[in-house]
């Protein structure tokens, strides 16, 4: 698995409203009810992913994406994370997963550019922490004051490239690298950790990833791993 892990608070969930159905719903010219999987089959495959690519988790409230999977019960009995406590899992299957040193640039590209391009400001930060994001799929006062401060560039807090990195370590340790430690630690019995470290620069010059960042973070990974 690439770019997280399935205990990640972004892609898998529990539907606690129905948001982002009522939106699917109406652009396929479906009615939300019962009979709602049955018009939906009577659609054609463009038309199902055209009205799905507008749908992403900024319109839900909460964490669940309409294009994600779900505990439902039955296919996915419940969380992950639930899954690795009971040990409802299956042990003797080698998993390998990795991270990028900037996942959370991801989420600048489904940002309007205008408000990435040439940074953000402190009070758009500190709105995508409060409330664009979850930790651990709850939301809690303490933790986005503690986050904010942990994250927030107190030498230069009106720097804006530097509050745009910050907003985009901030998605990426709590999407990403957090997730994927606490599913390594209920997976693996030995833990095998590689780095590949190499420089990145998108058209826009966004995505720079330098060698020394690269190395910081998985020397947190290593440091966070150790009991």
């Amino acid at each position: 698995m690439q770019s997280g892990a399935s205990v990640s608070p972004l892609y898998c969930g529990k539907i606690t409203n129905t948001k982002q159905l009522e939106v699917f719903a109406e652009r396929i010219n479906c009615s939300l009810g019962p009979d709602l999987v049955d018009c939906a089959r009577g659609k054609t495959v463009e038309d199902i992913t055209k009205a799905t690519s507008g749908i992403t988790i900024s319109k839900s409230i909460g964490s669940q994406n309409i294009v994600g999977p779900t505990a439902d019960g039955e296919f996915l009995p419940d969380l992950p994370e639930n899954l690795f406590k009971t040990g409802h899992f299956h042990p003797d299957v080698d998993v390998i997963t990795g991270v990028t040193s900037n996942e959370g640039a991801l989420f600048t590209m489904i940002m309007p550019r205008y408000q990435v391009k040439d940074g953000v400001s402190l009070e758009m930060f500190e709105s995508v922490v409060r409330n664009g994001m979850t930790y651990g799929r709850q939301k809690h006062k303490v933790v986005e004051d503690l986050t904010l401060f942990h994250y927030t560039n107190h030498a230069d807090p009106n720097n804006q490239i530097a509050a745009r990195q910050s907003m985009m370590d901030c998605f990426s340790d709590s999407g990403f690298l957090a997730p994927l430690m606490l599913e390594a630690k209920a997976l693996a019995k030995v833990t095998f950790l590689f780095c590949i470290c190499y420089n990145f620069l998108d058209l826009h010059g966004m995505w720079a990833t330098p060698l020394q960042k690269c190395r910081d973070s998985f020397l947190r990974l290593v440091l966070a791993m150790c009991p």
